[in-house]
């Protein structure tokens, strides 16, 4: 009897001395995170946060026709046609954004720029850095004025869907890869381009006259035959190596 009552005074004891021990709180210090360990949406994020300046403005024409002039808040808004009828819109610099050169083409100067990245005109300390056409002027404008009459020895080849003018014709020494011919190309729409400094070559049978144009390239390809190929040409436009336009002209 006495054992058993021992017992149980012991037990008590032991579960009143477990229960009075104190509560030990543990820090748990948060794991450092490495660079590396980021995930790739976290990466991705980083590395958007930059400014985007690998724009390929050696893609972007260097004459176009000049479509829509509008004010805009952070930029002006423009837009162009380019010789292949493909249209584009592309921001401005405030300084060109007027009507001046609207429905004409033009050669177009390219920077890259920084604009405001904000909602709306109030600055809200965001930007980032885009292309923007800072230059407008007419294209070959010199040669416009001075001939604004058909040159006396110009040639016009057409059909339905291209007319081109061959002009200073007389600037060919007859020596292959010299010259300076001028290219006028209009498209069904009226939409033109101008082009100097071209050359001829004439072998194999043909003589071909060419232009370049940033990674454009014209050609004018006549046979050489008694009867000069019945007044025919072919016109080849390239785009680096790939042929856009592939037509055969008649001469007017």
């Amino acid at each position: 009897m006495k054992q058993a009552l021992l017992s149980k005074t012991l037990l008590i004891g032991a579960l009143l001395t477990v229960g009075c021990q104190p509560t030990v709180e543990t820090e748990t210090s948060a794991p450092s995170i490495n660079q590396a360990d980021r995930s790739p949406s976290e990466g991705s994020a980083i590395a958007n946060s930059q400014p985007d300046t690998t724009t390929e403005q050696a893609a972007l024409p260097a004459i176009a026709t000049l479509t829509r002039v509008e004010q805009g808040d952070l930029q002006c808004y423009l837009s162009f046609t380019d010789s292949q009828g493909q249209s584009f819109d592309i921001g401005g610099s405030f300084d060109i954004c007027t009507e001046q050169y609207l429905n004409q083409t033009v050669q177009i100067t390219y920077e890259l720029g920084s604009v405001n990245d904000c909602e709306s005109i109030e600055p809200c300390g965001k930007s980032k850095e885009v292309t923007l056409v800072t230059q407008l002027k007419p294209q070959d404008a010199q040669a416009i004025t001075s001939n604004s009459a058909t040159p006396t020895d110009s040639t016009t080849y057409r059909n339905a869907n291209w007319t081109v003018t061959v002009s200073n014709s007389d600037s060919w020494s007859g020596i292959n890869g010299t010259g300076d011919f001028r290219y006028r190309g209009c498209d069904a729409n009226g939409n033109c381009l101008e082009l100097t400094g071209g050359t001829a070559t004439c072998r194999d049978g043909k003589c071909v006259t060419g232009w370049r144009n940033g990674n454009f390239s014209y050609a004018l390809i006549s046979q050489i035959t008694e009867d000069a190929g019945d007044g025919k040409v072919q016109l080849l436009v390239r785009e680096g190596d790939k042929a856009i336009v592939d037509e055969t002209l008649q001469l007017q």
